[in-house]
């Protein structure tokens, strides 16, 4: 695991090491990478409800469960604080409904 992140930081070409990055991360800690993925899509401005859709939807009630605490382990703050404060209406209901 640890040398093949190694390997990656030799490539200089960073849209293919974020990639490589991004595909290790999926195959050696999957609950970890859905719950950065979930902090990006609503960090900063604007918020990816694609992304949102995807990983909550999908997810069955177990892995959304691990994804929930890792979310609060890596970012101090709980996945549906988080959705409260950065989405609104129907599309907010709805997801809380899913992640609670």
């Amino acid at each position: 695991g640890s040398e093949l992140y190694q390997a990656l930081e030799d490539i200089t070409d960073h849209h293919i090491k974020d990639g490589l990055v991004s595909l290790m991360s999926v195959a050696t800690d999957y609950h970890r990478y859905c719950a950065y993925e979930l902090y990006n899509a609503m960090d900063g401005h604007g918020t990816d409800e694609g992304v949102l859709t995807s990983i909550i939807v999908t997810r069955a009630d177990k892995d959304l469960s691990v994804i929930k605490e890792m979310y609060y382990e890596m970012f101090d703050e709980t996945l549906s604080k988080a959705i409260k404060d950065d989405t609104s209406g129907d599309y907010e209901k709805t997801l809380l409904n899913l992640v609670n």
